[in-house]
């Protein structure tokens, strides 16, 4: 079953990784600008690496809300991860 929590947890990280991929490629960047070829070329590669993992996340997303859209409907005995909110009652005067 598709839980909530994975769904937020993956679209955290499809949010998050660009901001860190962008941060580690300027680096790798920079630091071939500076000819420290070595480390450069180590956060290019640690950049490739991160680049495939944001895109199997932003699969596996995308695999999870669909599964979690063509599921079966919910039953009253299937159990959500956070307790529907239910309207106070009105009392009348």
């Amino acid at each position: 079953m598709i839980t909530q929590k994975l769904v937020f947890r993956l679209l955290l990280l499809a949010v998050l990784l660009p901001v860190a991929l962008s941060v580690v490629l300027g680096t790798g960047h920079l630091l071939r600008s500076m000819n420290d070829m070595v480390w450069g070329n180590v956060l290019l590669r640690v950049a490739l690496l991160g680049g495939l993992a944001w895109l199997v996340t932003l699969v596996l997303l995308l695999f999870a809300l669909a599964a979690r859209a063509t599921g079966p409907a919910r039953g009253p005995d299937m159990e959500e991860d956070f307790p529907p909110v239910k309207p106070m009652d009105k009392k009348e005067d």
